[in-house]
């Protein structure tokens, strides 16, 4: 589940999009904010999609050591029972 592929936001421009900007007449400090305001949503959305990812992993390395601890002491209790039988 962890290395499940996830939405992440890249940064960047699309000039493609700036055509309708320039049309509207929209002011270069205005479209700045606005990318600034773009930029720090998807680094939210990042920051969270990460933090759940983490989480997620980190159960399932927990999982797997305690399943490796388990089976440890139940080999140990194996090897014992075999090496001194009663």
């Amino acid at each position: 589940m962890s290395a499940s592929s996830i939405n992440f936001e890249f940064s960047g421009n699309q000039p493609g999009h700036w055509g309708a900007d320039v049309e509207r007449g929209i002011e270069m400090r205005d479209a700045l904010a606005e990318q600034c305001d773009h930029y720090e949503s998807m680094i939210t959305a990042n920051s969270t999609a990460m933090g759940k990812n983490a989480s997620v992993f980190n159960s399932a390395v927990n999982i797997a050591l305690a399943t490796l601890g388990v089976g440890g002491l139940l080999f140990g209790y194996w090897l014992a029972r075999h090496l001194f039988p009663q």
